[in-house]
């Protein structure tokens, strides 16, 4: 018998489709490895982590608590940027699952984080992050005023000295 009930049952008993990872995700990740580019810590959570280990609860309850947990231990180490780091992915995360405002603070909790750590570069990669997830929330106010800092702190960084990282990684012969 071929009716439209089996496949009505089949569809239903499927695991629900993972999201699609947004473009702004995708470009967010490849200027997060340029200013990083070693993986992070495993106790960082990421999307891909979240896709692997959580497939048929995508980000639910189980999935929160291991962002919490993440968090936790990233914290208590007490490395500035590893935690940026970390609260960026959590970020990307929940820009992934279209939860902009969520996303929008998990990008400002890297920024303080970047900001204690004194990473000038990073803080604008979050600026430009939280005004991308604001902006996919529709609060375009906030958003453009986030893409204001992040300007003013690229042309900042243009006109100033590397910073100590990008020293170690500059092929230019130093005036010492």
């Amino acid at each position: 018998m071929v009716d439209g009930s089996a496949t009505t049952n089949d569809n239903a008993r499927r695991p629900p489709a993972s999201p699609q990872r947004p473009r702004a995700v995708s470009d967010l990740e490849v200027l997060l490895s340029v200013l990083f580019p070693d993986p992070p810590a495993l106790d960082c959570i990421t999307i891909d982590d979240i896709l692997r280990r959580y497939r048929l609860t995508g980000l639910g309850a189980p999935a929160l608590t291991a962002i919490e947990q993440s968090q936790r231990i990233v914290r208590a180490r007490g490395d500035y940027h590893q935690l940026g780091v970390c609260e960026f992915h959590i970020g990307l995360i929940y820009f992934t699952w279209a939860d902009h405002r969520a996303a929008a603070n998990q990008f400002l909790l890297a920024r303080q984080s970047w900001t204690l750590a004194s990473d000038a570069s990073a803080k604008c990669l979050a600026h430009f992050a939280q005004g991308l997830a604001l902006a996919d929330a529709q609060h375009y106010e906030p958003a453009m005023l986030q893409y204001g800092r992040a300007e003013r702190l690229l042309s900042c960084l243009l006109y100033t000295s590397p910073s100590p990282r990008d020293r170690t990684r500059s092929r230019m012969p130093s005036s010492a």
